[in-house]
This record gives structure tokens, C-alpha cells and sequence, in this order.
């Protein structure tokens, strides 16, 4: 079902780390809202984690 629509894409031009990143961005597009108002408590970083975030 996928193939069908990054076929289309193919055909419009983008590269297929162009696709993969529109795809990454959807997921967190309906993910993190979806977490925020859900489930909050997983998206809490305890701060000795932080520097596992920053690179």
C-alpha cells in the first residue's frame, strides 16, 4: 500500500531519504500529540539521560 504512494513521489522527484524523512516526520506529527495529551508521563527525560538527546 506504501508503494504506491512512494512511487508517486519517485515520479515528483525526491530521493528516497526525501521520502523516509516525510514519513518520520508524519509519524511524529501524529505521535507526539497524540502522547502529549495521552500519555505525558513517556515523554518526561530524566536529566542523567539528557546527554543521550543532545547529539
Amino acid at each position: 500500500m506504501i508503494g504506491i504512494f512512494v512511487q508517486g513521489l519517485y515520479k515528483e522527484g525526491l530521493t528516497p531519504i526525501d521520502v523516509v524523512a516525510l514519513r518520520v516526520l508524519g509519524s511524529a506529527l501524529v505521535l507526539f500529540p497524540f502522547l502529549a495529551l495521552c500519555k505525558w508521563h513517556l515523554l518526561k527525560i530524566r536529566l542523567r539521560d539528557l546527554p543521550f538527546f543532545a547529539s
